[in-house]
């Protein structure tokens, strides 16, 4: 009826125009009123679309509409598009009778405008009023075209239905997709015999619809059944708008319903307009999340503009219309230079209001992305469905409005969010979407879990995870159960096709993921997703947001990181970043980069919602700079629940990138999981290796059936894994078995970086995952994301070592950061910051060294969790470097397979950025302990360095099956090693049984060839020693790590001799420490330190000879562990030496197999420095065969062999090894072999393995040691089994 009234009008219309001498059939007027029915109090919204379908112009066009009876006054500010009232009552507001009028001058063909206005009905109109909204063109006056559209007012309405298209101005061909969100509001009663309608729109052809909707008779209609109270949910129809619709057609969904029996019978109705254009240049898409949202809980509306035209937009503007049900905010939690139109003149953006931003030029291909809060009301009523109306239009004729809704929820368990890996995208490339869920229930399951993700328009599918199966355009999982508090992610590959529009918008609408409570109630949630094409887009933006998911009260680390993949300079470079709901305010004091916080509460802290500001400024030309923030999850965050970070980024022209990825909170997930590159950035060609640490934070069960993931990153290839990983469909996989109670472990993969990748692409790890059952078979999982970036050639780097790992509580490690300069020329106004790790005491900055200090927040005078370390460095010369120490002392309360991570950001004055971080583990009870020491602080290029590995148990039982293994690092080559065979890229000894109290120490002998750069850091990641206390459960581990640099020179010479070694608790330990000066000239300004190490009684400083200091923490006057010796030694003539010595006590009851490494760190005030560390095992100290080494060391040990060369890497030295065949027997054979090599030479290191005595030459000398051995197996040695 209501259709054959329109056409009547329109009929009218067109005489009147011809009477006005205008265009034949030009001017259409269609109006909606939503939300039908409307309660009394509320707001209904019309939007009132006048369209020109005709072939030529029409000018001097206007339109009245009337403000309907039973309507509160309202300011003309809240009208749309430059609206104005004929004011009658003088109160300069609209009211009932009054006339809203809308001056729009010319429509050119094909085009149309759209405004709208917000109507609060009078609380006390009566229910069963019909509310009408009438309006009118005019032209030249003359009434050209109207349109009504009605709802009615009701006080206890219990159906909700909105009905939103994709897009606004529709091209012929093209496929439009509606969703229909509805919702179950008012009295506690469920609504029966469910059915929702959808009328197919004329002038379009039906072509799918979710949820069993079946189409006949020209509508869609689905039978829900039961919705129950509060409950909400969204169908879709997509059709294909017809070919031949002239520009300008309205596309009318003239009401859709649904329609039940509640208390009596129910029904709400919703209409939506859109209309054809000829290639419409301007687009807006709409991105709100998450749905349902519970009331005072935040959301996000994120809101794209794009320009999908060859040829600039001008005068842009943009406006939002805050939704009904919202809490008021201040502006400043608007980015974008948004501003709110005020009308309560409270001077903040109420229900009703709009937001506006000014946004200027548009260049062709181009778009911007804003985004607002979204603050449901803490009495917003559950099932309430909230609509987001936007109106984007420029200085010409081009508009653009689309709505967005969704649904309130006051107890919905499941949640969802869809986070698209890049935006901007370029044709061809391929895209990640993830989709992160969760179950908010405190203790129930949700069964027959399904989630479905739409492959948007104009991508096609390529991949997903998790068996995730393709039908219909939906990629579909079966989830099954997710139980309470549980979260999971499933990714979805999808390559943006070719020949697309620069500006097109990629939508993902909608997401779902739905299953039945414990009352077998249907419970579900909704996302979507937004990104934009664009041709080559310089700007790209990466978030790496860790842990996942994160136990309430713990912290994790949001790493922002943005790059120049342009060939120009990108100028003016802001980043902005929104603080998620469920974060406890906090210090902009915790954010690096000069990061500030756009502060909305006032109370001069970061809060939920509120933005983060860095201005970068220039980014050079495939340059890049990672910035990052703590997050502090709020205690009472519940379990499943989503925590969402987005960012954008934009420079002073018309580049424009964003970002968001999210993780989930879990308050008892066991499995944790970090992974660690070696280099960031790093140059395209080069290798990359990736460290995986992972652990079980149960305190008594085992994970079972676990396996781990690693997504080989786009743009890299695989080279190798470590462990048994294999790589099948770009991933790599290792399946662990069972994870022992607070055990933890790493992994790690190697890639080659594509060598034609261009400088400031970004190398997503995205994401590895861990995953198991745990003692009740209730499937638990982590992910972990890292995120570099491609540089050429770039000038610093930065490396960490953290040694031991695990760590048990209470116990202190250190924390080595080395920052060098691989460049041609000296890098000056060097910095370096590193984050104080979660789950460790505070401690005064008077450990650090290098004159480190904390940026402190909680205002106690110490580096606290979370606070940021800072070193002034100054000036790095080429290739050379610097180490700083501070040490960690793991907290007495951290639980056993918790993660720990230190990051390290480095910058100088120039454009130079390094990024690092590694992760340790804390274990409550491992029995072994490692480290690795390198014997010389540097090596040149085709220099030698030995690698130390000194290892223990300290545990009563023994452990079987226990294995060393060191990996080999990619930028060296193995030369020699005491025993052990090469497993894949790793060298591995069978150590075997490893007694109670034992230990011992192997070598390996590396050379670094000339062609690595000056500078290089070479990292030996994951040492890791194995063994079982218990037969037949999950090996213990402990790792160690080292940072090797790369110096033409060493001016500063160090050496460090710690004795005894192997030591007994009681006994003295005297480190003696040498300094030399290397150079030509004078050196000044040397200072030493050392750190007074673990498991040694406090002492004098006039216990150290040379003079020695310590920097006192402890205020006792005395030396104690962790502080700092120090010797102010100030000038050294060249080649001049000093040598002093530190002689503490080992601290009685220290348990044999422990080990106590000395740290040593000398430097000048030109910037030169050294640093050593050596390693001591507590353990009895016999020396069998008088050579000066201890017998548990001795690769030889019944025989003198002081130079321990093993010519053969098999662990048994030269001296007791005439085994040269190794057939495990000297014998004839291996005479007629050391015949041949009578009066051959014999080069160090390598030495010939007929030369027994190491001397350089095989002789008369080494026949009378070789005729002592015939008849014998080689050894006996500490090195070989």
């Amino acid at each position: 009826m209501q259709s054959t009234l329109r056409n009547f009008i329109r009929a009218a219309g067109i005489l009147l125009a011809l009477a006005a001498g205008q265009a034949l059939g030009a001017i259409t007027v269609t109006v909606e009123l939503n939300p039908n029915p409307v309660r009394a109090g509320e707001v209904a919204v019309a939007q009132i679309t006048v369209a020109n379908d005709g072939g030529g112009a029409v000018n001097t066009v206007t339109l009245q509409a009337p403000v309907p009876a039973d309507i509160n006054d309202f300011s003309p500010n809240a009208l749309t598009g430059g609206g104005t009232c004929t004011v009658v009552v003088n109160n300069g507001l609209c009211d009932s009778g009054e006339v809203m009028t809308w001056n729009f001058g010319t429509l050119p063909a094909g085009t149309a405008v759209t405004v709208s206005a917000p109507l609060t009905v009078a609380g006390a109109t009566a229910a069963g009023t019909v509310l009408t909204q009438t309006a009118t063109a005019f032209v030249n006056a003359v009434n050209t075209a109207s349109d009504n559209a009605s709802t009615t007012v009701t006080t206890t309405d219990g159906l909700n239905l909105a009905v939103d298209e994709d897009k606004d101005r529709v091209v012929t061909g093209e496929q439009l997709t509606y969703t229909l969100t509805y919702s179950k509001r008012g009295i506690a009663t469920n609504i029966t015999g469910t059915t929702l309608t959808f009328p197919v729109p004329a002038g379009t052809t039906f072509v799918s619809a979710t949820g069993g909707g079946v189409f006949a008779a020209g509508n869609v209609t689905w039978n829900l059944g039961t919705l129950p109270f509060t409950q909400s949910a969204t169908q879709q129809v997509v059709v294909t708008v017809n070919n031949g619709l002239a520009a300008g057609t309205v596309i009318d969904v003239n009401g859709a319903t649904i329609t039940g029996t509640g208390i009596g019978p129910e029904s709400a109705t919703a209409t939506a307009v859109t209309r054809v254009a000829v290639a419409p240049p301007l687009a807006v898409a709409v991105e709100m999340n998450g749905s349902p949202l519970r009331p005072s809980e935040q959301g996000v509306a994120e809101i794209t503009v794009s320009n999908r035209s060859g040829a600039p937009l001008t005068g842009v503007t943009l406006l939002a219309r805050v939704p009904q049900a919202l809490a008021s905010f201040t502006a400043n939690y608007i980015n974008g230079d948004g501003s709110c139109v005020i009308v309560t003149n409270n001077g903040i953006c109420d229900s009703g209001e709009l937001i506006s931003w000014t946004l200027g030029t548009l260049p062709a291909g181009a778009g911007v992305t804003l985004t607002v809060p979204i603050f449901v009301a803490g009495g917003a009523a559950a099932g309430r469905v909230i609509t987001l109306e936007t109106l984007a239009s420029d200085d010409s004729s081009n508009r653009s409005v689309l709505q967005t809704s969704i649904a309130i929820d006051s107890d919905g368990p499941l949640t969802l969010a869809v986070d698209e890996d890049f935006s901007p995208v370029a044709t061809g490339s391929a895209m990640i979407y993830t989709l992160t869920y969760g179950n908010r229930a405190a203790s129930s399951s949700i069964t027959g879990t399904t989630l479905t993700f739409p492959v948007p328009a104009n991508t096609t599918f390529v991949s997903a995870t998790g068996g995730g199966t393709l039908s219909g355009g939906v990629v579909t999982w079966n989830l099954g159960s997710v139980p309470a508090t549980q979260s999971g992610q499933q990714q979805v590959v999808v390559t943006v096709n070719n020949g697309l529009v620069a500006g097109t918008l990629l939508q993902a609408n909608r997401a779902t993921i739905g299953g039945l409570n414990s009352s077998l109630v249907a419970e579900n949630a909704r996302a979507t997703a937004v990104a934009r094409v664009a041709t080559a887009p310089p700007l790209a933006l990466g978030i790496e947001l860790n842990q996942n998911p994160i136990r309430p009260g713990e912290q994790g680390i949001a790493q922002f990181t943005v790059t120049n993949r342009g060939d120009l300079p990108l100028t003016g470079v802001v980043l902005q970043a929104r603080v998620p709901e469920s974060i406890v305010s906090f210090s902009a004091n915790y954010i690096t980069g000069g990061g500030t916080c756009i502060v909305a509460v006032n109370n001069g802290l970061c809060d939920s919602a509120e933005g983060i500001n860095w201005n970068l400024g220039t980014i050079p030309a495939g340059g890049g700079i990672t910035v990052s923030v703590p997050v502090f999850v709020e205690n009472a965050a519940l379990g499943g629940r989503l925590l969402t970070f987005e960012a954008l980024v934009n420079d002073d022209g018309a580049n424009r990138a964003v970002n968001q990825t999210t993780i989930a909170a879990d308050t008892d997930q066991p499995l944790s999981l970090t992974v660690d590159d070696d280099k960031n950035p790093v140059a395209a060609g080069n290798l990359q290796t990736y460290t995986l640490t992972y652990g079980n934070r149960g305190a008594s069960s085992n994970i079972t059936g676990t396996t781990l993931n690693f997504p080989v990153p786009a743009g890299t290839s695989f080279v190798s894994a470590t462990g048994g990983g294999v790589l099948s469909g770009g991933v790599v996989t290792w399946t662990l078995g069972s994870l022992g109670a607070t055990q933890s472990g790493t992994q790690q993969v190697v890639v080659a970086v594509n060598g034609g990748a261009t400088a400031g692409t970004l190398l997503p790890v995205n994401f590895a995952s861990i995953a198991g059952l745990n003692s009740s078979l209730v499937a638990e999982s982590a992910r972990a994301r890292n995120l570099s970036r491609v540089a050429a050639s770039p000038a610093l780097v930065v490396g960490v070592e953290i040694n031991p790992d695990p760590m048990r509580p209470g116990q202190q490690g250190v924390a080595q950061l080395t920052v060098s300069n691989r460049g041609g020329v000296p890098l000056t106004g060097v910095v370096l910051q590193a984050r104080v790790p979660e789950g460790v005491f505070d401690y005064s900055a008077g450990y650090v060294t290098n004159a480190g200090t904390c940026i402190v927040v909680v205002n106690n005078s110490l580096c606290d969790s979370g606070e940021i370390l800072q070193w002034t460095l100054g000036t790095i010369p080429a290739g050379t470097g610097v180490t700083v120490s501070t040490p960690v002392f793991v907290d007495t309360g951290a639980v056993g397979g918790r993660l720990l991570l230190v990051e390290a950001l480095a910058n100088d004055d120039g454009f130079n950025r390094a990024v690092n971080e590694s992760t340790f583990a804390v274990d409550s009870n491992n029995p072994l302990t490692l480290a690795v020491n390198e014997t010389t602080d540097a090596v040149v290029g085709d220099g030698i360095v030995q690698y130390v590995l000194t290892y223990g148990n300290r545990s009563a039982s023994s452990t079987t099956g226990t294995t060393l293994s060191f990996p080999l690092p990619v930028e060296a080559v193995l030369l020699q090693s005491s025993g052990g065979t090469i497993t894949g890229n790793s060298l591995v000894w069978n150590l075997g049984s490893l007694a109670a109290g034992a230990g011992g120490r192997r070598t390996v002998t590396l050379q670094v060839p000339a062609a690595v750069t000056a500078g290089s850091i070479i990292p030996v990641h994951a040492v890791e020693l194995k063994g079982n206390v218990v037969a037949g459960v999950v090996p213990d581990a402990q790792r160690a790590t080292a940072m090797m640099r790369v110096e033409a020179t060493k001016a500063l010479g160090l050496t460090l001799s710690v004795n005894p070694d192997p030591v007994l608790a009681t006994q003295t330990l005297t480190s003696t420490i040498t300094v030399t000066n290397n150079t030509a000239g004078t050196l000044t300004g040397i200072v030493l330190q050392a750190r007074v190490p673990v498991s040694v009684n406090d002492f004098s400083p006039a216990a150290m000879t040379g003079g020695g200091t310590c920097i006192i923490v402890i205020n006792n006057s005395l030396c104690d562990s962790a502080e700092l010796a120090n010797w102010a030694i100030g000038t050294l003539a060249s080649g001049a030496s000093t040598v002093v010595t530190m002689p503490p006590v080992v601290t009685a009851g220290t348990a044999n197999g422990n080990l106590i490494p000395v740290e040593t760190l000398v430097s000048d005030d030109g910037g030169r420095q050294s640093t050593l560390t050596r390693t001591v095992l507590v353990n009895p100290f016999a020396d069998g065969d008088g050579d000066t080494v201890p017998t548990v060391y001795d690769n030889c040990t019944t025989l003198s062999n002081t130079s321990q060369c093993d010519s053969d890497s098999d662990g048994f030295g030269n001296r007791c090894d005439g085994d040269l065949n190794n057939n495990t027997f000297t014998n004839a054979q291996d005479t007629t072999l050391f015949r041949q090599q009578l009066g051959g030479a014999s080069v160090a290191p390598v030495f010939n393995e007929a030369d027994l005595n190491c001397n350089g030459f095989v002789n008369a000398q080494d026949t009378t040691l070789f005729r002592g051995l015939l008849g014998n197996p080689p050894g006996p040695s500490a090195q070989a089994p």
